[in-house]
């Protein structure tokens, strides 16, 4: 008789310590929560950099330009920026390369140096001398003027060791888009994209402003592709 009383008691002290075990973390799910400021809680920002040819399609010896341009978070502007611009240099060569007005004087910056070698714009950068002053409107950052060399080649045009940064220097997120130009021949005369015959006889058609050489020049083209 005492070992049931005795067992009796043991389950009742256990059924007690589960009771208080259930409402313990019972408070705990209701006012953990409730301490959390969800106000506060956001995704990191993120920036967006764009590659945009201002043509999109553009021929053999024709000029245009490629502007970098930057969109900066709604909730994080921005106080400077460096990247590395690459290209195809068998279809692309970089005559000139001027900063935008994304960072508005005071600034210090620098356009970089073509090296149409190798496809490459190296050290372009731009700092703000605005302390405390953040760029939350989006602009041009960098204005690359650009001639076509066709050979068949795409622009593939890239950015490298790119850094964009707040008034805190920390380094911010982003994300990149980029548009290549479609690099047409001098003969591509219909604009479809590749030269063929069709082109031959627009060719032969227009023959104010083109003679037998460029015909010979296009069929060579027709023949290499």
């Amino acid at each position: 008789m005492a070992r049931r009383r005795t067992r009796v008691a043991n389950n009742n002290r256990l059924l007690a310590v589960l009771i208080a075990l259930f409402y313990w973390l019972l408070t705990i799910a209701i006012l953990v929560p409730n301490s959390i400021n969800y106000a506060e809680v956001r995704q990191m920002p993120s920036a967006v950099i764009s590659l945009n040819p201002s043509v999109n399609k553009v021929k053999q010896g024709e000029k245009f330009n490629l502007i970098v341009s930057i969109q900066p978070d709604v909730n994080e502007g921005i106080s400077a920026y460096q990247t590395n611009i690459s290209y195809n240099k068998d279809a692309i060569r970089v005559d000139k390369v001027t900063l935008g007005s994304l960072i508005a004087s005071p600034n210090f910056g620098s356009v970089g140096v073509i090296d149409n070698l190798n496809g490459i714009v190296k050290n372009i950068y731009n700092v703000s001398l605005n302390p405390g002053i953040e760029v939350i409107n989006s602009g041009d950052a960098v204005i690359l003027e650009c001639t076509a060399l066709y050979n068949g080649k795409t622009s593939d045009f890239a950015l490298t060791n790119t850094i964009i940064a707040g008034v805190e220097a920390i380094a911010l997120p982003f994300d990149l888009v980029i548009n290549q130009v479609i690099l047409l021949s001098l003969y591509d005369l219909d604009g479809s994209g590749s030269v063929d015959l069709s082109d031959l006889q627009l060719m032969a058609s227009r023959l104010d402003n083109f003679n037998i050489l460029d015909m010979i020049k296009l069929v060579r083209e027709i023949t290499i592709t």
